[in-house]
């Protein structure tokens, strides 16, 4: 809908497309009369002002491979997901691009939107999501994902390597306090740098330094914060959803579908459910 809408594919798509989706009865016609409504809801529902404080907010990437034109494309999706004082989950943004470029401008987004109380953004490994968060909200905290940092580990070390690294990283997860996950960490980065894997040895170094501040809050939200995994199923169903209606060559109309996507999953899905007790 939101493809014909912006003028991206065929009337035949359209159509085809609309079968797909609704069935045999739906029509281009139908499509053509409801997509500039939905449009304008799901880009006022954007620019919405953020009212209630998050207490926590996720920030996720998802890439989106298509096939378009008969070369691939990757188009990177980043939302912002907040976790309320009452500790139902809220989308708070959607946006597309390049992770240098989209970070600080969804971070200005939710600022002049009104998000505040903040205490602990959880994101990926990305140093320019944590050099955005540190710009725009200094006296929040920053998460990386340490799920994602030991998988980015193993892929670059060697066979003989992998249990330690495993074993490292339980004993950081099962650690009780920041001082000694931070020291397994560096015990793990100087072992990798002497046994001659120094892009895994460089991976932790560049990491270590936000991938612990999970600790600083009450014991009973940690498995829910060390790592941004739980927020990633919402939007890898919105890709596989894409790989059955076809490729989206525009992203501005990509992240108009993901938020559409969101917004339901949001009001259908989680509803008033607790994903946290604050």
């Amino acid at each position: 809908m939101l493809e014909l809408y912006h003028g991206n594919i065929s009337v035949a798509q359209a159509d085809e497309m609309a079968g797909r989706l609704w069935g045999p009865d739906a029509s281009v016609a139908l499509i053509s009369e409801h997509t500039p409504r939905i449009t304008k809801r799901i880009q006022s529902w954007l620019r919405r002002e953020i009212a209630e404080p998050q207490v926590y907010v996720f920030l996720h990437t998802q890439d989106v491979k298509q096939k378009i034109g008969g070369e691939k494309r990757i188009t990177s999706l980043f939302a912002a997901i907040g976790i309320r004082r009452d500790g139902i989950r809220e989308i708070l943004g959607v946006m597309a691009g390049a992770a240098n470029e989209v970070w600080p401008g969804l971070m200005v987004n939710l600022k002049q939107r009104g998000l505040h109380g903040t205490k602990l953004f959880i994101g990926e490994n990305d140093l320019a999501a944590h050099a955005a968060v540190r710009t725009h909200y200094p006296s929040a905290l920053y998460q990386g994902n340490l799920i994602r940092l030991e998988r980015d580990v193993l892929l670059r070390v060697g066979p003989a390597e992998m249990l330690p690294v495993m074993a490292a990283f339980e004993v950081m997860r099962a650690s009780t306090t920041p001082k000694q996950a931070a020291a397994e960490l560096a015990a793990m980065t100087a072992r990798l740098a002497r046994c001659g894997a120094p892009d895994a040895a460089n991976t932790l170094s560049n990491a270590a330094a936000f991938q612990f501040n999970y600790y600083h809050f009450p014991e009973s939200h940690w498995p829910r914060l060390h790592d941004s995994e739980p927020m990633r199923k919402i939007l890898r169903e919105f890709r596989e959803w894409i790989r059955v209606i076809g490729p989206v060559p525009d992203d501005r109309v990509l992240a108009l579908m993901a938020a559409a996507r969101l917004r339901s999953t949001a009001r259908l899905v989680w509803a008033r459910r607790r994903y946290l007790r604050i």
